[in-house]
């Protein structure tokens, strides 16, 4: 069982369902430094050793904020599809993250998040959701709040 935050535990269990072993991950390519979640930046970053030499920089966060981020090196069209994939499970119900890394020769003084790949989105599905409800609306419907969607012509 994992504690801490919910979305780290869903993508250790995903993770474990796939074959990953935790331990072995961690020890073939341990963790160096660490830029924390920030509400602001809506994402955090990793940098590991890797085996062969070199560092790796891992980041995930939110859709809106890393596939809109100028850190990202990818091609634009890629970037927009990506983007337009994410609404679509956001409006499904999940919760959606961004992953992106790239290769580095030497150890950073500083982690910059800069000369990024995007590497794929996670789509988490959150129990509480209903598909085709927004995941901005689960705290109007905890709080018994309904949202209407009005129109010129009232339909």
């Amino acid at each position: 069982m994992a504690l801490g935050d919910p979305t780290e535990a869903a993508l250790l269990a995903a993770a474990a369902k796939l074959g990953l072993d935790r331990q072995a991950v961690q020890a073939r390519f341990p963790r160096l430094a660490e830029l924390p979640f920030d509400s602001d930046r809506k994402r955090m970053s990793t940098l590991h050793h890797l085996p062969g030499g070199g560092v790796r920089l891992v980041c995930k966060g939110a859709p809106e904020a890393l596939l809109h981020h100028p850190a990202l090196i990818d091609e634009p069209d890629l970037l927009a599809r990506a983007a337009a994939q994410a609404d679509r499970f956001a409006q499904d119900g999940y919760r959606v993250l961004a992953v992106a890394s790239t290769d580095l020769g030497d150890v950073p003084d500083t982690i910059q998040e800069c000369g990024l790949s995007l590497l794929g989105l996670i789509a988490i599905l959150d129990p509480r959701a209903r598909p085709g409800q927004p995941a901005n609306d689960r705290p109007l419907r905890e709080n018994r709040v309904r949202r209407w969607k009005v129109t010129a012509t009232g339909h």
